[in-house]
């Protein structure tokens, strides 16, 4: 278990924030619907809006959005105690364990496990049971609508148990994949609806973006998105950029959706087979001859993630390369990405030595 975020809880969110970027001379990194807002310093301090499940629990249509526990706990807090709340956000993959064992230390009063998702309902109740019959039931109260709108073919979220094409998840929260259908998604099958896995869809409308090499011309765009994707303390300055692509140019890329830049990757070339700090700010270690491709950083602005456009840019890295007849690629991340980059045939090799911006690092190796 690790301690993610400090929330602030408020009913003034838009002063609150204002007050806050004011203060720390710098926006608040992640907005979620008005809900929150993020301050990421190594530490992260984020904004909570309680006005914005005030107004969701009241609203019937959204109450699978919240268990009866959180909102028996939210409509205890009342009064001036609302703008006064601080809470510590822990994450683990292991939340019963966690609750139970902190349950037992008998410290205080621990409530239960309370619920709460803003971006989907949840597949279970209050009590962990069964609710596919409810989801069928909404299942085919979509269909209905499809049919009254005479839609022909439907976009949906790959792996989803109600909307997955092909394969899903088990359904039994254990990350395993079977094969086969959604329940929405069969439906809409049986009923001669088009259906497409969410993921192709993306991989499709990514091929009419624009992979190219970077060049100088493109540095103050670069540091205006490197400055909204990483800390002061991990971001790379405007400086450093200018010497990556002066000294290497040809391992930047960007990639462009109508001429505008939405993404890039990048980082040098060298015989030394682990990634060390001195690398990112100083671009004369590259050597185009070298045996490892390294790779600094993907930085995709906050509109266009989740779809696709980093894993675009990795593999394009990875087949120039490849192409290069390099012996791999290394890359450093935190603990909650190395499943993501595993995904490309990165290796976690444990523990870096690096420690830039105070940060624990992985480092990942895709030996060719």
């Amino acid at each position: 278990m690790e301690l993610y975020s400090t929330y602030i809880e408020t009913d003034k969110f838009d002063e609150v924030v204002n007050f806050y970027e004011n203060v720390f001379e710098k926006k608040g990194r992640i907005y979620t619907k008005n809900r929150w807002v993020e301050f990421d310093f190594g530490n992260k301090l984020s904004i909570y809006n309680r006005l914005y499940d005030e107004e969701k629990i009241k609203s019937w249509d959204l109450k699978n959005n919240f268990n009866s526990e959180y909102i028996k706990n939210f409509n205890v807090e009342k009064g001036e105690k609302k703008n006064n709340i601080i809470t510590l956000n822990f994450y683990t993959d292991k939340l019963n364990k966690e609750y139970n064992r902190i349950k037992k230390l008998n410290i205080c009063k621990i409530s239960e496990i309370m619920y709460v998702n803003i971006t989907e309902p949840y597949y279970i109740d209050d009590k962990n049971k069964d609710v596919t019959e409810s989801f069928e039931k909404g299942a085919k109260e979509v269909l209905e609508l499809a049919k009254k709108l005479n839609i022909e073919k439907a976009i949906l979220q790959a792996r989803s148990p109600s909307c997955g094409v092909g394969k899903i998840y088990s359904g039994n929260f254990d990350g395993k994949l079977i094969q086969g259908n959604g329940i929405l998604a069969e439906l809409f099958i049986e009923n001669g609806i088009e259906v497409i896995n969410g993921e192709d869809y993306l991989r499709k409308e990514g091929e009419k973006m624009k992979i190219r090499n970077a060049n100088i011309n493109d540095l103050n765009r670069i540091t205006e998105i490197e400055k909204i994707c990483f800390p002061d303390s991990e971001a790379a300055s405007k400086k450093s950029f200018e010497g990556r692509l002066t000294d290497y140019s040809n391992h930047f890329w960007v990639l462009e959706d109508d001429d505008k830049i939405v993404s890039f990757i990048n980082g040098l070339v060298t015989d030394k087979e682990h990634l060390e700090d001195e690398m990112y700010s100083n671009s004369s270690i590259h050597n185009e001859n070298g045996a490892w491709q390294m790779i600094f950083g993907v930085d995709t602005i906050p509109e266009y993630r989740g779809r696709g456009c980093a894993g675009l840019l990795i593999k394009k890295m990875i087949e120039n390369a490849k192409a290069e007849n390099r012996k791999g690629l290394v890359l450093t991340c935190k603990d909650h990405l190395v499943k993501y980059y595993s995904k490309f045939g990165f290796i976690d090799e444990g523990i870096s030595e690096s420690n830039h911006g105070g940060v624990t690092w992985h480092e990942m190796r895709l030996r060719f």
